[in-house]
């Protein structure tokens, strides 16, 4: 009966609904917190990964840069050693320097580039995850309000006056609030 009387609204009915439903009360809310950490364990994931990207990407492109820019070296000095036989030997050291740079750089842009697509691949993954997780969560809440609506729908057939009276002293509990916060602001 003094849950009856807490039935007048419809937040107030869920709590009880809660109270009452073992598996609303312990069942579907760990189902629902196991799902959210799960969800938050993702996206925690995702975002490492998200910045791991951004780094990768970096140094992609700073490995690139420094592969370009002792090409142009090279370029340069070859050019000055086609006119002054004294550049010659410059040349001839960045050309051995190219000759043992480019095929490490080569090798780490390569590895760079696999790590890259591979977290790509993964983010898609986690993505996909998420949103499993997401719709497993919206299922839940939508089978508990079903099963809250079809409890509450019994309650107010089973004990209707009972739950007249308790809409009627939430109703004159809120025109109270009401005059309260009017009288508030009048003063």
């Amino acid at each position: 009966e003094d849950e009856l009387a807490e039935c007048g609204g419809s937040a107030e009915a869920y709590q009880v609904f809660l109270r009452r439903d073992p598996r609303a009360g312990e069942i579907w809310q760990a189902e629902l917190q196991r799902m959210r950490t799960e969800r938050r364990t993702c996206m925690d994931e995702a975002k490492t990964l998200g910045d791991e990207l951004v780094k990768n990407k970096e140094t992609m492109r700073k490995v690139q840069t420094a592969l370009e820019a002792l090409k142009a070296r090279l370029l340069e000095a070859e050019t000055a050693a086609s006119v002054d036989a004294a550049a010659g030997p410059r040349a001839e050291m960045l050309r051995g320097m190219l000759g043992t740079e480019e095929p490490r750089l080569a090798a780490m842009l390569e590895g760079k580039r696999e790590k890259y697509q591979q977290d790509v691949t993964r983010l898609k993954e986690l993505r996909r995850e998420l949103g499993h997780f997401e719709h497993g969560e919206a299922k839940l809440k939508a089978s508990v309000q079903a099963e809250f609506d079809h409890w509450y729908q019994i309650v107010e057939q089973r004990y209707p006056l009972e739950i007249a009276a308790a809409r009627a002293a939430d109703a004159a509990d809120a025109m109270s609030d009401a005059g309260d916060a009017d009288s508030c602001e009048a003063g």
